[in-house]
């Protein structure tokens, strides 16, 4: 009596978790600067410019043309590698790029990298709204 109570409890359990595990997968969402880039690469290679516009501040919907859309899937491989990057602007105007490492090296984001950002390329930072 013992071992068949047992050995339903078990069964139970064994329902639970296979009926857990199968409802529906985790959706990628943008809550994270990785995957909010997946997103955009997704979209770009999927076509799919509405997928793409989602992504984006409703102030700046539509920021990629369709042209500029299409060129992106015309250069978009299957393989990608991000870089985390933070600009920081001083008040004088100057900027540096700060590139960080990709994981927590124990704990906490490492400096890679330290750019000082071109006065030509400041344009690219600039806001453009």
């Amino acid at each position: 009596m013992y071992i068949k109570r047992i050995s339903v409890y078990i069964s139970l359990l064994l329902c639970i978790f296979i009926f857990s595990s199968c409802q529906s997968p985790n959706v990628l969402k943008p809550d994270t600067p990785e995957n909010t880039v997946w997103l955009f690469k997704r979209a770009v290679d999927d076509g799919k410019y509405d997928n793409l516009n989602k992504l984006f501040m409703d102030e700046r919907k539509n920021a990629v043309s369709i042209d500029t859309f299409k060129k992106l899937k015309e250069i978009s491989t299957p393989g990608a590698s991000f870089k985390h990057y933070q600009l920081l602007t001083f008040t004088n105007g100057e900027m540096v790029l700060i590139r960080l490492s990709p994981n927590k090296i124990e704990g906490e984001y490492r400096i890679e990298d330290v750019i000082i950002v071109p006065e030509e390329a400041k344009k690219l930072f600039m806001d453009n709204k």
